[in-house]
């Protein structure tokens, strides 16, 4: 479930992203989805919504919002982390 949940939200993004749409100033922006009950994904900062890859996303959990997953130099979750997905 979670691969899917994040190749969706990459397609997501990168469609956002994408300049001739002008949906987004410079491809910034944030994306979010939730994976779970405990967690959900999140753009990290530093990152292009029209380029962002799998690898630009940081797993976080509701709980004291902590990455859960975020491989040795990935990017870190944004700032505002805390106001993405709490439905």
């Amino acid at each position: 479930m979670s691969n899917d949940t994040l190749k969706q939200l990459v397609a997501l993004s990168n469609n956002l992203g994408r300049p001739e749409n002008d949906y987004v100033i410079l491809g910034e922006g944030n994306t979010s989805t939730r994976l779970d009950e405990q967690s959900f994904y999140v753009k990290a900062s530093g990152t292009e919504l029209r380029t962002i890859t799998e690898r630009g996303f940081v797993q976080v959990a509701f709980a004291g919002h902590r990455a859960l997953h975020r491989p040795r130099r990935a990017p870190r979750p944004r700032n505002q982390g805390a106001h993405h997905p709490l439905h």
